[in-house]
């Protein structure tokens, strides 16, 4: 009661003008009496623990008010530092806490269940891959001991032919590892990782374990009377006599003193400048951090006598604050004697342009202050050891190819249209590999100039211009006068990833990568490029099923690293305005691609890996979908649903069931399970008699426990184990191996199975788990390793079946549903979708924004599991806004698992008459949308349009939460629950009609509008023509001669032009084929008359046929004076602010409509 009355004071006394009281009522059984608690978050810059943000403590409670932020905040408590830090029980770090504002004042109340400092955990190694242990038990013989040795050698030690400098370092149990360090490390393998990816800088150091009781008899020559000392000649001894002499000897050294250095910190730091002293001719580079000099001060004498050494660097460090160590008072004098040192070095002629000394005004003596200023001393005392890449030659082949040599290899640099450059970057040692998974457009020629001046060669196009600067060397793109981006450090091989490196400008907004759940500008993440599945994925999600190695920016270029193997794209998360690509293996190859215009862009792309075919007018429809159908009964019964509830419907899909009974055990069988579809051909028939489509699941798995597993053997169709088995591995369906669909064998046995399928009548193919879901990287394809195919491996698949389609069905298209893709795969045909999401509001939250990425890379398709697929969250709201965004999403295809129906027809009354109407007015839609599948199918042009490409402004450039759909219509989706008012910005390059009310809004403005139960904000661009349709309750049924066509008058809309393509909906390349028509509506406003004409354009083996053409005119509050059609006249009267013209149209002759207006 006494803790029940405590938080209903803090609530009152925090309340009055707070926005949210954040209560702790629980922390760990551990936690010290009397404690300070801190919150600490974006909201105030995430510093640990700032006094203002000190909870107050009451009764063993602790409580902050926090003033109301836009949206969410992000949080974590700690004791006043990061080094104490809230934790999992276990230990291990949590994620961030976030809150979202909901109300005037909300109440939060929390446990705290582990502090990080208080809990002792098993320290992971953090040694890099460059680190081994030369040995556990190096002999010292000087010594009569043995210690420990470690040794990092550069990342391309194994394959280089390069010899290189060495430092020797003591302290090695704190250099690399943090697991054996007492204090935190240096970590100087990845500052010297950093250093050979940004400056080509290469060593390797050599780290002996300090003796524990015998460091400071080891790291001083002098005896302490008080600490003891005394064997840092024969410690010397033993470095020079017997290690440096083995690394010498086993390693690919440089020996002589300029490539030599000794460095190390506190007793480390005396040992290293006594070294450097006495031994001269063996170590020209020392490093003395933190010295102890108090602990010998027979070194001043030794420095004077033997400080006259003219050529060895010597870098001095101290901190400012290094004094106070409890245990050796003594050291507050060391920044006082380093600078004594110093002064006495350059007495005795030690060149002063050889010294360098800081001191760090806040440093402490500790691990810390060394680790942040070992990567300036590197470079101070290496600066010849920094090789940058080094100009040869460049001359330009048959006026095509520009071939650039270097040091350390070769470019290619060619271009595919003015637009598109493409350059290759050939190591030494290595042969150009032409082989693009992603490319299909062939270079052509450009007329290009090339200009050799004194540093800088130009390879221009009438579009990009390529500049090569030789000295230092450096690659620029530059598109219309302007640098459109520019190679930092180029090529270059770090531990087992070989990396390309751009610079980017500060302010540059950063899409693609691939379906990421991240928000639209994915700068500041390193994103790992291996197709995964997430299940259960909400508002973030770092990887997932379709990782493209393409990056977007704001300034209107693309980046496509043309190559196949996994790896990363790090889109400057360090924060120095660089864009690195990061691969195991393959080409270096990578074309930038420019636009004026986002269409351009991504037209631009297109053209290089391809557009997306036609699809079958169905697959506009709506779809019958869940995990799964367990038998022909269920099947049909659900259809027959559809139908006696009059939802339209054209396809439906089935899951794994149609194959086996169980979930595991039976993938792989790709045959008909009787028991459960006794008549599968005879269903299929019946289902296509009323207008719908069967769809059937496949996955590249077959288990050893299915039918086929003996035949899939036998007919060596699976991959490899290292010694050329079939590779068999676990997961989640079974045991199983996988088809290897890069061996001919493999290809032909897949396309077998899809044309028994196809006989059966089916007339869609879904491929399920290609990323490969499971794929280890030992197995082996015919075509390289898992690692090497592992993201292409769904891009091939369904190339695979679009090119079994050409050869043996070359007038249908293929309906080919996949999970994983490659650039490119929109070629084959690839409807793409994102995966399985969970089925919340934040799963639906994702949505646009993945779908609008995927959409700028190519995808143009890429849609949801409408509703939402993990999870047995029944919520109706979030149902219905799901599928009402799904009416201007690509594809309508809701599907969840069968826990909560994923069909309308099984939902509530309520629920199934709101979605009828979204599917309803998806429907009507169909010559509109059918018109944006050919634009893409032409242009590559998304069916869903970030809202900056119709307004190009620098404040639209991260927004998702409004699109466009096509060329017309501007969506706001509803994504949370209870939202009654939405605000929307509407772009300033038209007025806007409300789509249900025709209620008029200026573009260039920002408004709340009312949000309605049966639908989300739609509008409709001022002047556009949007063909509709009567409802049908299939595409079989669609008649393209019978059409409505809505014209939204604006007078601010002087002229507008649309078009509405068509054909048979079936015939592939029908377009080229000539059996297609284009509708042509044409709108201008003069002073006195609104003029209408409808024209048409068909094709060669087009069978034109009149049309019925109802014309609706929006925003008419008016009576016409006179409306003529093909000079008749007419007498209409406008009805809610509209005017109906039924219309006949014969499409032969243009048709004229003249409105007088008033």
């Amino acid at each position: 009661m006494k803790k029940t009355a405590c938080i209903l004071g803090l609530l009152i006394s925090f309340c009055v003008s707070a926005q949210v009281t954040i209560i702790v009522d629980k922390v760990p059984e551990n936690t010290p009496e009397n404690i300070e608690i801190f919150i600490s978050g974006d909201f105030e810059g995430w510093s640990g623990g700032e006094k203002k943000y000190q909870l107050e403590h009451k009764n063993g409670i602790y409580a902050i008010t926090l003033p109301k932020a836009e949206g969410q905040i992000n949080f974590k408590f700690t004791q006043g530092s990061w080094e104490s830090v809230e934790c999992a029980q276990n230990g291990i770090a949590i994620d961030n806490r976030s809150h979202t504002f909901n109300q005037q004042n909300d109440t939060l109340k929390v446990k705290i269940v582990g502090w990080d400092n208080l809990i002792e955990i098993k320290k992971a190694t953090t040694a890099s891959k460059n680190i081994s242990i030369l040995s556990e038990n190096f002999e010292m013989p000087q010594l009569n001991r043995k210690r420990r040795v470690w040794l990092y050698l550069p990342p391309d030690y194994e394959t280089s032919n390069e010899s290189y400098p060495v430092v020797y370092m003591h302290d090695g149990q704190n250099l690399f590892d943090s697991s054996t360090s007492n204090y935190g490390e240096w970590n100087v393998d990845e500052t010297l990782d950093k250093l050979v990816k940004e400056k080509n800088l290469k060593l390797i150091v050599v780290g002996i374990d300090n003796g524990g009781s015998k460091r400071l008899d080891e790291y001083s020559p002098w005896k302490n009377e008080k600490y003891g000392g005394g064997k840092g000649d024969l410690y010397l001894d033993f470095i020079i006599e017997t290690l440096k002499p083995y690394i010498d000897s086993n390693y690919k050294t440089l020996k002589d003193k300029s490539n030599t250095a000794i460095i190390g910190s506190s007793m480390g730091g005396l040992i290293s400048h006594y070294a450097g002293l006495k031994y001269p001719k063996i170590f020209g580079k020392i490093g003395v951090f933190s010295p102890a000099f108090w602990f010998s001060p027979e070194v001043n004498e030794f420095t004077k006598t033997n400080g006259n050494i003219k050529d060895t660097k010597m870098y001095f460090l101290a901190g400012g604050k290094e004094g106070g160590n409890t245990a050796y008072e003594e050291i507050n004098q060391t920044v006082k004697d380093m600078n004594i040192m110093v002064a006495a070095l350059k007495d005795q002629g030690f060149a002063s342009e050889n010294i360098k000394s800081k001191v760090v005004p806040e440093g402490k003596h500790n691990e810390e202050l060394w680790r942040t200023n070992f990567e300036e001393t590197i470079l101070w005392l290496f600066p010849e050891a920094i090789k940058e890449r080094e100009f040869i030659s460049a001359k330009m082949n048959d006026n095509r190819l520009v071939e650039v040599k270097v040091n350390d290899g070769d470019y290619r640099i060619v271009a595919y249209s003015p637009e598109i450059i493409e350059t290759t970057f050939i190591p030494k040692g290595e042969i150009f590999n032409t082989e693009s998974h992603a490319v299909v457009l062939e270079p052509v020629f450009v007329f290009p100039e090339f200009i050799i001046e004194e540093n800088i060669i130009t390879f221009k196009t009438s579009g990009i211009t390529v500049s090569i600067q030789k000295n230092p060397f450096k690659i620029s793109y530059f598109y219309k006068g302007k640098e459109v981006i520019s190679e930092k450090k180029g090529y270059r091989k770090i531990n087992d990833l070989e990396t390309i490196q751009f610079n980017l400008t500060e302010g540059e907004v950063l899409y693609g990568g691939g379906a990421r759940a991240l928000g639209m500008n994915r700068r500041g993440f390193r994103l790992q490029l291996y197709n995964k599945a997430d299940y259960g994925y909400e508002t973030h999600s770092e990887l997932m099923n379709f990782t493209l190695p393409i990056v977007i920016s704001s300034k209107k270029y693309m980046i496509h690293f043309d190559n196949a193997p996994i790896g990363y794209l790090d889109l400057d998360s360090k924060k120095d305005n660089s864009l690195t690509y990061e691969t195991i293996s393959g080409r270096k190859t990578y074309q930038v691609i420019v636009g004026d215009s986002w269409m351009d862009l991504v037209n631009n792309y297109t053209d290089l890996t391809g557009k997306q075919p036609m699809l079958p007018r169905w697959t506009l429809g709506n779809f019958s979908s869940r995990f799964g159908y367990h038998s022909q009964k269920e099947t049909e019964a659900t259809i027959a649903k559809f139908k006696s509830e009059k939802i339209p419907v054209d396809a439906i899909i089935l899951d794994l069931y149609w194959f086996g009974k169980e979930i595991k055990g039976t993938m792989g069988n790709l045959e008909v399970y009787k028991d459960s579809f006794p008549d599968m051909k005879g269903m299929i028939s019946r289902l296509k008699n009323k207008g719908v489509k069967t769809v059937l699941i496949s996955e590249p798995f077959v288990l050893t426990t299915s039918k086929k597993w003996k035949e899939a053997v036998d007919k060596d169709i699976l991959a490899k184990d290292s010694i050329g088995n079939p590779a068999k591995y676990d997961f989640y369906f079974g045991n199983t191996g996988i088809v290897d669909i890069y061996k001919k064998e493999g290809r032909d046995w897949f396309w077998d199975i899809y044309k028994d399928i196809l006989n059966l009548g089916a007339k869609g193919l879904w491929g399920d788990l290609g990323e490969p879901e499971v794929h280890p990287d030992w197995v082996q394809h015919a075509a390289g390793s898992a690692n090497e195919v592992h993201n292409i491996y769904g891009h091939d698949w369904a190339r695979l079946i679009f090119e079994g389609y050409q050869k043996e069905f070359p007038n249908e298209r293929p309906f080919i549903l996949m999970r994983a893709g490659y650039s490119g795969s929109q070629r084959f045909g690839m409807i793409p979708w994102s995966g399985d999401v969970n089925r919340t509001w934040g799963g639906l939250q994702s949505q646009p924004e993945i779908a609008l990425q995927m959409g700028m890379q190519g995808l143009g398709y890429m849609h949801s599991d409408l509703g939402g697929f993990a999870g047995a969250n029944l919520d109706d709201n979030l149902y219905t806004r799901w599928l009402q965004y799904g009416v201007f999403q690509p594809v309508f295809r809701p599907h969840a698992q069968e826990e909560v129906a994923s069909e309308p027809v099984f939902r509530s009354e309520k629920t199934m008459r709101l979605a009828k109407k979204s599917i309803e007015l998806r429907y009507k839609l169909l010559p509109y949308n059918y018109n944006l599948a050919f634009v893409n199918n032409q242009k590559g042009t998304p069916l869903m349009r970030p809202i900056f490409f119709e307004e190009d402004d620098e404040k639209l450039m991260e927004n998702s939460a409004t699109y466009l759909w096509g060329k017309d219509f501007l969506i706001t989706p509803i994504l949370k629950d209870s939202v009654k008012l939405k605000e929307i910005y509407f772009p300033k390059t038209a007025n806007w009609f409300h789509f249900y009310t025709d209620e008029k809004i200026e573009g260039g403005q920002t408004k709340i509008v009312k949000v309605e139960e049966n639908s989300i904000p739609t509008y409709v661009k001022a002047g556009a023509f949007i063909p509709m349709t009567k409802l049908v309750q299939t595409t079989d049924g669609y008649n393209g001669n019978n059409l409505e066509i809505h014209y939204y008058f604006d007078a601010s809309v002087k002229k507008s032009e649309r078009e509405m393509y068509s054909d048979n909906g079936l015939l592939s390349n029908a377009y080229e084929k000539g059996e297609y028509e284009i509708l042509a509506f044409e709108a201008a406003i003069t002073k006195r008359c609104l003029e209408i004409n409808f024209d048409a354009e068909f094709g060669d083996h087009w069978k034109s046929s009149d049309k019925e053409i109802t014309l609706i005119i929006h925003n008419i509050n008016w009576n016409p004076k006179k409306i003529k059609v093909n000079g008749k006249r007419k007498r209409i009267s406008s009805e809610e602010n509209k005017l109906t013209l039924p219309l006949k149209w014969n499409i032969e002759k243009e048709l004229k409509i003249k409105i007088t207006l008033n």
